[in-house]
């Protein structure tokens, strides 16, 4: 099921995987773990707590380590650009339906068939958005692209 959404960065990887509350964690950035590109699945809790112990990314039998999703990464990322011009359609289509609230915004993508996962910083403040395409099964990290195809608000 994983393996049928087009991907091309670890936190585009965990914006799927946090809808069936799992992320994958490489660690803090000074680390062992994060400096040999260690991974480990941890189960998340309601809150979005990790929960239990921490599953190995070598453990699993298909072998989601780093050094293998970066393939994974790498050839997402040209399979995925075909649908970056729908995805902007949609957008500006629910853009351009009436004035809305940030959560009237999310609502209105959500039937078009995209999640839109904001990421906050711990004092609450948005920082970015990463769009996930349902009908196209793509995963878009709004700041990769945003720029050139969300039209501008002001």
């Amino acid at each position: 099921m994983i393996n049928n959404y087009k991907y091309a960065s670890l936190p585009e990887l965990n914006a799927i995987l946090n809808l069936y509350n799992v992320i994958a964690d490489r660690g803090n950035i000074d680390s062992k773990m994060y400096e040999r590109k260690g991974l480990m699945f941890s189960v998340l809790d309601d809150k979005g707590n990790k929960v239990g112990v921490p599953i190995k990314a070598s453990n699993f039998y298909i072998k989601p380590t780093l050094k293998n999703l970066e393939k994974k990464f790498a050839e997402n990322q040209t399979q995925k650009q075909p649908y970056a011009r729908k995805l902007q359609a949609r957008i500006n289509w629910v853009l351009m339906k009436k004035e809305q609230s940030f959560n009237g915004f999310i609502q209105s993508l959500s039937t078009e068939g995209i999640k839109v996962v904001a990421r906050q910083s711990s004092d609450g403040n948005i920082y970015g958005l990463t769009y996930i395409d349902f009908k196209n099964k793509c995963v878009f990290n709004g700041s990769d692209w945003a720029r050139s195809l969300v039209p501008k608000l002001c």
